[in-house]
């Protein structure tokens, strides 16, 4: 399993090689990189890892690599230079955290910094029947029910579901404000990407009761399934909110890639 490391990379990190995967290998590691770089890992002044540093630390080819290193040029996240190495671009750090989740990773930190949790109950269940028909049966998973609070209103409630062994990382009563993606980061688990789905529902009793609203209030609910870089799922999501505190915002860039047509993505800032 690939491993994030906070400051510039040491030892290796592994890759599951099965030829079942559907992320090609490249773009897991370009990910993972990426991530990297616009966190400010690489100073400025310093070159990146060589091709074949790079290479073992994943324990990949170095034609793995090679595609790797083009798509980080092609995305203006590097420069090469002859004779002196690969150097990461100051201006893909990104000050603001912002990244490829289309805001996730800042709505996380606006959460933990600025609202409250208050834990329901976490116990362990089988998989819900929305998640099972996403990714299928995976085993019993540790379920985490809360709500988030601004002031002293409820605006959301969650239930986080993680399968094993990743939800043996997690400590409950360590968590505190903490959400359960930056946790599992925390302790390594590195999340890649995500399937999110959005849709309006009216509150039943239960989730009436949860936020404080009246039955059939409108609620937004978001399900999202969170993968690590071997595209294994380690998280899925069932969050309602109230409307009046929500709002889902991304901005699209329209974009060539790869040889294709134009296509809109979430731009990069």
């Amino acid at each position: 399993m690939l491993k994030e490391t906070k400051k510039k990379p040491k030892g290796r990190s592994k890759i599951d090689h099965s030829v079942q995967d559907v992320i090609p290998l490249y773009y897991r590691v370009y990910e993972i990189l990426r991530k990297e770089i616009e966190r400010g890992d690489f100073p400025e002044n310093t070159p990146l890892p060589g091709e074949q540093e790079i290479a073992l630390r994943f324990e990949v080819s170095r034609v793995t690599i090679r595609r790797t290193m083009l798509l980080l040029e092609e995305a203006d996240l590097i420069t090469r230079f002859r004779g002196r190495g690969t150097f990461a671009n100051p201006a893909a750090i990104k000050t603001d955290d912002a990244t490829n989740y289309s805001g996730f990773d800042q709505n996380i930190k606006d959460f933990e910094e600025n609202t409250k949790v208050e834990l329901i109950n976490s116990q362990t269940v089988t998989l819900p029947d929305w998640a099972h028909e996403i990714i299928g049966d995976i085993g019993p998973v540790l379920e985490i029910e809360y709500t988030r609070r601004e002031s002293q209103q409820p605006f959301s409630h969650i239930r986080v579901y993680v399968p094993e062994p990743e939800a043996s990382k997690l400590n409950i009563d360590e968590l505190g404000n903490r959400t359960v993606t930056t946790a599992l980061e925390d302790a390594g688990i590195t999340i890649i990407h995500m399937d999110q789905r959005l849709t309006a529902i009216a509150a039943d009793p239960a989730e009436a009761g949860h936020l404080g609203l009246s039955e059939g209030h409108p609620l937004i609910r978001v399900r999202r399934v969170l993968y690590d870089a071997d595209n294994r799922p380690v998280q899925c999501v069932e969050a309602t909110y109230n409307p009046e505190f929500f709002e889902y915002r991304v901005e699209l860039s329209r974009e060539k890639r790869f040889g294709g047509a134009p296509q809109w993505v979430a731009a990069n800032k």
